[in-house]
């Protein structure tokens, strides 16, 4: 049987580059236990949504899009993003830690870095946080806006 070489570059892409079951069960799970947790909603983003990530996975990218309550007091500088930021991670390590998971959780001026020290492989997850805006792309879905970036001025931004 000859296999054109579509076919044998396809099979090992999909059995020496692509996410294993595992990791893919990995990255489903922390999912699902994250989007538990966050208040608003949340949707993956990066490599892994676009179905570009290879293996080892050796991270998750999570858009957290901010709950209405939470962005009021942002805009109204009420409450800074880092403050949102260092308060969701406290809240983060308590509910790991309630599962008997250990994490390392760092707040970043734009996202909350989730660690899993001891693992066989490498693996974290960013949280990044979002503002929906009222615009829509193309496709006729939301725009986001990374709230430390929607505070910069145009020419700050590139």
């Amino acid at each position: 049987m000859n296999k054109t070489i579509n076919t044998i570059a396809s099979e090992f892409v999909s059995s020496c580059c692509t996410p294993s079951q595992a990791e893919r069960s990995l990255a489903s799970d922390e999912y699902t236990f994250l989007s538990g947790i966050l208040p608003g909603s949340s949707f993956l983003s990066g490599s892994y949504a676009r179905f570009t990530a290879i293996t080892p996975l050796n991270d998750l990218d999570i858009i957290w899009v901010l709950p209405p309550n939470i962005r009021g007091r942002i805009e109204e500088r009420s409450l800074t993003i880092e403050n949102a930021l260092s308060g969701m991670a406290k809240l983060l390590k308590t509910k790991y830690e309630d599962v008997g998971k250990t994490v390392k959780i760092t707040p970043q001026s734009h996202s909350i870095l989730i660690e899993f020290p001891g693992r066989e492989s490498e693996f974290s997850i960013d949280v990044v946080p979002a503002y929906e805006l009222l615009e829509r792309n193309p496709f006729g879905e939301p725009v986001y806006i990374i709230p430390e970036v929607g505070m910069m001025n145009r020419s700050s931004r590139t």
